[in-house]
């Protein structure tokens, strides 16, 4: 687990949890935006987009337990999404994306009624139905490269990349 560290307005900030999506124990954390290297899954999507580099252009969102990278649709992307445990959290998380200028757009919550499934805030075009979809188209619609897609479809769960990545 790595800690983690940013600036705000000029001063550093060290939060209370680290990038192991772990609890935090803080009693004053508040929910909020960070970079997007400060997210758990940083690296994860930064080995599957189709262009790394948009996880850059995204944002962390921490809310207490838990920091997950929101990436931007753009480029290939078409749609995104964040599963959060609470219901409370992915209202909180949608309300937090909604002040971002660019890149989120039809913020939208699917309440799971079931009470252990996550309930997702989704961005962006809508995935493909289930039963018109297979896992490769989306994974696509969600900006994810090639190798990553056939990393996936072969039950790997890192995709090769060339040196040149």
């Amino acid at each position: 687990m790595r800690s983690l560290a940013y600036a705000e307005k000029g001063r550093q900030v060290l939060p209370n949890f680290t990038c192991a999506c772990s609890t935090a124990s803080h009693e004053r954390f508040q929910p909020r935006l960070l970079p997007p290297q400060a997210a758990c899954d940083y690296d994860y999507f930064r080995e599957r987009l189709d262009d790394p580099l948009q996880a850059d252009s995204g944002v962390a969102v921490a809310l207490f337990g838990r920091t997950l990278l929101a990436v931007p649709v753009g480029g290939k992307r078409r749609g995104g999404y964040a599963s959060y445990e609470s219901l409370t959290d992915a209202l909180q998380a949608r309300d937090l994306l909604a002040a971002v200028p660019v890149g989120f757009p039809d913020l939208r919550v699917r309440w799971s009624p079931d009470a252990d499934t996550c309930h997702p805030v989704r961005w962006g075009d809508p995935a493909p139905r289930y039963w018109e979809r297979d896992d490769a188209i989306v994974r696509r619609h969600y900006g994810y490269s090639d190798d990553a897609i056939a990393a996936f479809l072969r039950g790997c769960s890192r995709p090769r990349r060339s040196a040149a990545d």
